[in-house]
């Protein structure tokens, strides 16, 4: 039997054009799928340190948030269905190479501090999400016994971003070399700081953190020289991943810290004002921006939110309008941070 060896090539090459042809139109349907689903919210979560729940010495410090807090934002995240994504997922998204989650969060932790390994990437990993770390190069010690502060707040060495990395849980950017506050310095920065964490750990990082939030074109210029693919500011809104979208200038949802204790005074039965059901509240703890919404049967859909408010120590009454004969007891009063992505509170 005579082997045709021409026939054999042809075949070969035939299959081989069909396999790319598919390949192809997989890969086209694929980008399809995914830029199909944009725009679609994202909500960037920018948090700093963490401490221990109900630490008095952090009580006021509004970028240290508790960690009892901390845990109660990732059961809210949980329970609203998010899903944790990186940057790099973003940048995937919108070249059409990944489709998002229905519900995407990024969780994000400034200045590269001890508590995003002791405190966050324990929580993080219970309720099953991931985080982004950015790192001030600058004070990264080679050592424990080297360790450096900022603010008066332990920073990461190298061994322990390598063994996070290894972990799987926390991933890092990095935030400039030295946190300058002057934008040109911080321009002359991102290529040191991008190839010190390329040496200490052997990975290329592809997402910066402006050091306060700077945010102007030719920084984002510098970061997209530098070999960075996403970059983050500051702005506290809800990032929104569209065909325009800059990614080199993302907003994120500034998640405030301190001691938070909420005091709310339930409604009787007893109605001053027909057909509506008021509740006086107070924030004890550290003032900050929320959102107030009640749930229950009775309350229009349309007026299930308030307007945004600062809320402190000095007593509120917000109230809502509910259907006659609407059962008070049965109403859910739950205070939301201003951007109405974490549950900070719920009564009862």
């Amino acid at each position: 039997m005579r082997i045709n060896i021409r026939s054999i090539i042809i075949a070969a090459a035939i299959l081989a054009v069909s396999a790319l042809g598919f390949f192809y139109a997989w890969h086209l349907h694929q980008k399809q799928q995914a830029l199909a689903m944009l725009p679609i919210r994202a909500p960037i979560l920018m948090y700093h340190d963490l401490s221990a729940s109900q630490d008095p010495s952090t009580a006021q410090d509004v970028w240290t948030v508790q960690a009892g807090n901390f845990a109660k934002h990732l059961q809210s995240l949980q329970a609203q269905g998010y899903t944790s994504i990186l940057p790099h997922d973003l940048a995937a998204a919108l070249q059409g190479r990944k489709k998002l989650p229905p519900k995407p969060v990024i969780i994000t932790f400034d200045d590269g501090l001890l508590g995003s390994a002791t405190i966050a990437e324990p929580l993080l990993k219970q309720y099953g999400f991931q985080a982004i770390v950015y790192l001030i190069t600058s004070k990264v010690a080679d050592s424990p016994e080297q360790r450096l502060f900022y603010r008066d707040a332990p920073c990461l060495t190298w061994p322990e971003a390598r063994a996070m990395l290894q972990r799987g849980t926390l991933t890092f950017g990095v935030h400039s070399h030295t946190h300058p506050k002057k934008a040109a310095d911080t321009a002359a920065e991102m290529q040191v700081s991008r190839d010190l964490f390329r040496a200490r750990t052997g990975v290329r990082p592809d997402s910066f953190c402006y050091p306060y939030g700077q945010d102007d074109a030719d920084l984002a210029k510098s970061a997209r020289a530098a070999g960075f693919t996403t970059a983050m500011i500051c702005n506290d809104e809800v990032a929104v991943l569209d065909h325009d979208t800059n990614l080199l200038a993302l907003p994120r949802v500034s998640v405030f810290g301190g001691v938070q204790n909420f005091a709310v005074q339930v409604p009787g039965s007893e109605q001053t004002i027909p057909n509506v059901a008021g509740w006086n509240v107070r924030n004890t703890g550290r003032p900050l921006p929320v959102a107030p919404r009640l749930l229950g049967a009775g309350l229009p859909e349309e007026k299930t939110w308030l307007p945004e408010t600062r809320l402190g120590p000095e007593p509120r009454e917000w109230r809502w309008p509910v259907s006659p004969g609407a059962d008070l007891k049965k109403l859910r009063l739950e205070i939301w941070d201003r951007n109405r992505i974490l549950l900070l509170f719920a009564a009862p």
